[in-house]
């Protein structure tokens, strides 16, 4: 793949939960300079020994058709996150990885709120 990615999951670096698995949705922004062709999206989030845990990903292909021009994707998910731990969010473009971003899933503590 061709072209210069640059990535952001919404503005939280962590997820924090009193449970195990959680669900909780994140915006992702994706900019793209110098590439062309169409690309099947997706976003993975795998763990620290980089297996795959939860990936989605829109069904249309992103289409960019000038080299020339800044693309911009958007897309809102509900990630489920399995454990507590360090993850990894990989973003994979018709089956190539581009790009990755550090991610914490953590066990919120909060005091007794007897």
């Amino acid at each position: 793949m061709n072209g210069h990615f640059r990535s952001v999951v919404g503005k939280p670096r962590a997820y924090w939960t009193r449970n195990f698995p959680g669900a909780y949705p994140l915006c992702f922004f994706i900019r793209c300079t110098s590439a062309h062709g169409e690309h099947l999206v997706e976003v993975q989030l795998q763990d620290s020994a980089g297996k795959i845990v939860w990936k989605d990903g829109p069904s249309n292909h992103w289409v960019m058709l000038d080299p020339l021009e800044m693309y911009n994707l958007q897309m809102k998910m509900n990630v489920v996150f399995p454990a507590s731990g360090i993850y990894q969010f990989v973003l994979v473009l018709n089956g190539d990885e581009v790009t990755r971003q550090r991610f914490h899933a953590k066990v919120a503590e909060y005091p007794d709120l007897r």
